[in-house]
């Protein structure tokens, strides 16, 4: 008997079905082993060496493949084709070993898709595990570890608020940062462009100044209106005459099959995925046999597939759409490695798959493998100048004309920020032609500052930067938001306050380590290992020779030392210069006290050096004329609109309500204070119990409350808006993870999210003595009083740690001791 390991149990059941008679094939399910969560994990004084341990919830699916290892004579691990999958096929090999099951044939077989031809060819071609992609994954786990478990704690201690750090995510951070500075320092220029609409044979175009009196015109040449009045009127004063038209054809080539990293991209731009939702999907699709492996740096495709796709396209479309050799494709991408083909369907007689999100994105790679193997698409663009009688103005007008579509008959490729438009269509034009002119028009623009960062351009910058890997990019953003440093408004990327402190923190004493040439360098270094170029231990030891005595330096300071070095370094952001030319620095309450950084229990804020006398305080971030702009602002009703030191809120009398974060504060007038200061509304009675129903906003978010049992709504205007069935049946659903008989299985309160350090899941579970998270290896009981359905991420993750720091429960022993009689 053959025993089959493969990681997901879709897979497994597929390829059983492949393989027949003499295989079992069973899944684990992912990782079975993982670091643990606490101090000595990795052991830098002896070589690095770690200590792994089985996951608790891997343990019966182990138990399994461990019985099953010691009645075959054939281990055959068949894990994904890259890093990971290989780290699983060795930790599954390892844990057999220890527990004497590991049969005395191991073999180790890759396949780029689960279609019966693939994984038999595969089984053809066995080899055995790759050390040198083992090494690279345990220096990336260890060096992962090393700085998540060394500037976390440090973190905790001298930052208040923050929450944890992270190798890769920290500059990737760092890069939404520093787009949110340049977008901040961004001063607009005023600019204006003329243009005239003409008019030939029914069709119109538009024709833009490019010159005046000789002068050629920029887009920055004319600043303001009345430099602009006078170039119409020269324009309006004009006869135009065509003075040349120039026609170039050109082409375009198709882009390549997807990689990882531009399969996220396209499906931003074209689905709305977010990186995450996309490898979820991805994964099914590849689990079903519906496409090759999802994670991968390789553009092009195997011949067999290119063949497939030319057939394809003949079949769909006529000869001219097929070209005469077939395309080759070569990755562009910096530190591109797991050289694998790239994302394809297996199967290109099949241009659908089921509904939903796994039939877009299916749809998505299909369209692109096929028109990577079609034709150019071949194009003209026209240029026309027109000038007046006396030469004084010349105008442009451009257009392009598709000669023969190609690839574009089937596929266009997605940009992030679209620039200007290349052209419309022209009429047809010729030397000494007199266009009608039909109108003249001068236009205001101001210039733009970059645009921040949406998913899909920020893959493809830490791409470019070779940062990470595509396989990594989605858990990595996801952190990020869960850890609250970011939020996505209109699908763009803007740093919370916490984020924006933490990256100034690790800049000011950790520069090296989120720069984004160091980085990107230590990825090299990793591939090295994987290449057999580097020994593992030595990359680890060159990086903690320097990365712990600097640590070990700033864990040394005091708090407050921290705080006034962030200050001096944060200061252009937070105090910036003011309108009426004043000191920013002095304290515009009192007049003469001196602003500055002060960590607190919630976070960092600015206040007044004359504390208690002046009670001034400043959000942290909320510097210059916006501060001290002229106080609290009175909305109406005796409601006034001001700041505090956890952000805006409004008042009346001695009642107060936050401000929530899906409300802008410009948009807060008296009628939106109005109904925050009348919360909590009551919604009506719960038809079955006759009690109260209201809805409200707490600390954690809005949320629906019933007799103790809470419910979370997922925006303000819910709160509002949430009628007596739909509270029901919230409340309901919240409620549907306990009250179960001893025995059952239960279903969790809440599901949150992937532990940071170990990647767990964590839950919020209902348990005999109260609610309480869990990933997997470690319980912590919630607070009391604290809601399960409003506990976040971030605090189920530090509830967790701390619960880990503290080692195993100690169990109490000896007899119960029996109560005396009394005498």
């Amino acid at each position: 008997m053959k025993l089959v390991v493969v990681e997901s149990p879709a897979k497994a059941k597929t390829i059983e079905k492949y393989l027949g008679s003499g295989h079992r094939v069973l899944a684990s399910f992912g990782h079975v082993r993982d670091l643990p969560p606490k101090d000595g994990s990795v052991d830098p004084e002896r070589d690095f060496e770690m200590l792994w341990q089985v996951s608790p919830d891997r343990a019966k699916q182990l138990k399994a493949i461990t019985e099953e290892a010691k009645r075959s004579d054939t281990l055959i691990l068949a894990t994904d084709p890259d890093r990971e999958g290989e780290a699983i096929s060795w930790h599954v090999q390892e844990v057999l070993r220890q527990k004497k099951a590991l049969p005395s044939n191991v073999q180790r077989v890759t396949f780029n898709a689960i279609t019966s031809s693939a994984v038999t060819e595969a089984m053809k071609r066995p080899r055995g595990l790759d050390e040198d992609l083992i090494d690279a994954y345990k220096a990336r786990r260890a060096l992962d570890y090393l700085v998540g478990f060394t500037l976390s704690p440090i973190l905790w201690r001298k930052l208040p608020g923050a929450k944890s750090a992270g190798r890769v995510q920290s500059v990737a951070l760092r890069l939404i940062v520093d787009r949110e500075r340049e977008i901040e320092v961004f001063k607009p220029q005023e600019y204006w462009s003329i243009s005239a609409t003409f008019e030939k044979d029914g069709q119109s175009f538009v024709g833009r100044l490019v010159q005046l009196d000789g002068s050629k015109i920029e887009r920055l040449t004319i600043g303001n209106k009345g430099d602009a009045d006078a170039a119409k009127a020269v324009v309006e004063a004009g006869r135009f005459t065509v003075a040349s038209v120039e026609t170039k054809p050109f082409s375009r080539n198709p882009p390549p099959p997807f990689t990882t990293s531009t399969l996220q991209q396209e499906a931003a731009r074209k689905l709305g995925f977010a990186a995450s939702h996309t490898m979820r999907v991805a994964q099914g699709l590849y689990e079903d046999g519906l496409i090759t492996y999802m994670r991968t740096d390789g553009v092009d495709m195997a011949p067999e597939a290119v063949s497939a796709a030319r057939r394809a396209i003949a079949s769909r479309y006529d000869a001219g759409y097929v070209p005469d050799r077939p395309r080759q494709y070569q990755s562009k991408i910096k530190n591109a490695q797991e050289a694998h083909e790239a994302i394809r369907p297996t199967d290109f007689s099949r241009s659908r798959a089921a509904g939903g999100d796994h039939a877009r994105l299916y749809e998505l790679v299909y369209n692109r493998a096929l028109a990577s193997q079609m034709a150019s698409a071949r194009l003209e663009r026209t240029t026309v100048e027109l000038t007046d009688g006396p030469g004084r103005a010349v105008l442009r007008a451009t257009g392009q004309v598709v000669l023969f579509p190609g690839f574009m008959a089937l596929y266009d490729e997605g940009r992030d920020d679209v620039a200007d438009e290349e052209g419309a269509r022209m009429p047809a034009l010729g030397v000494g032609d007199v266009p009608a002119k039909t109108g003249v028009e001068s236009t205001q623009s101001f210039t733009q500052p970059p645009p921040r960062y949406s998913e899909a351009s920020l893959v493809k910058r830490l791409e470019e930067l070779g940062i990470g890997r595509p396989s990594t990019y989605a858990s990595i953003l996801q952190t990020l938001k869960d850890r609250e440093y970011v939020r996505v408004e209109k699908a763009r990327f803007i740093p919370e306050e916490s984020g924006r402190l933490v990256t100034a923190f690790l800049e000011r004493f950790f520069e090296r380590y989120v720069s984004y040439d160091y980085t990107a360098e230590l990825e090299e270094e990793l591939d090295d290992v994987s290449g057999g170029r580097l020994n593992w231990q030595k990359l680890l030891d060159d990086f903690w020779r320097d990365f712990r005595p600097k640590a070990g330096e700033v864990m040394d300071q005091k708090p407050s030392e921290i705080t006034a070095a962030l200050d001096e370094f944060l200061a252009p952001w937070l105090y910036p210069p003011r309108a009426d030319g004043s000191d920013p620095r002095v304290c515009p309450q009192c007049g003469n006290g001196r602003l500055s950084l002060r960590g607190g229990r919630f976070g960092a804020f600015v206040a007044c050096s004359n504390y208690p006398d002046c009670k001034y305080t400043q959000k942290f971030g909320q510097g210059g004329d916006q501060a001290q702009s002229d106080g609290p602002t009175e909305l109406g009703e005796g409601i006034f609109l001001k700041t505090g030191r956890f952000g805006p809120y409004v008042e009346r009398g001695d009642k107060r309500a936050s401000i929530p974060k899906d409300i802008a504060v410009e948009d807060v007038n008296a009628d939106v204070a109005e109904r925050l200061l009348s919360l909590p509304r009551e919604i009506g009675a719960h038809p079955e119990t006759g009690q109260p129903i209201t809805a409200s906003i707490g600390r954690y978010g809005p949320y629906l409350a019933h007799a103790g049992k809470y419910a979370k709504l997922s925006s303000t205007a819910e709160v509002f808006e949430t009628g007596m069935n739909a509270a029901v049946a919230k409340l309901a659903d919240a409620a549907a993870g306990g009250g179960r008989a001893r025995g059952a299985s239960r279903e969790p309160i809440a599901v949150l999210g992937k532990h940071p350090a170990n990647g767990g899941e964590i839950k919020v579970m209902a348990g005999r003595y109260g609610p309480y998270v869990t990933d997997g290896s470690t319980n912590a009981t919630l607070p009391k009083g604290a809601k399960p359905e409003t506990v976040t991420l971030d605090e189920a993750v530090r509830l967790i740690d701390e619960r880990a720091a503290k080692g195993p429960a100690k169990k109490k022993g000896g007899r119960r001791p029996t109560r005396k009689k009394a005498k």
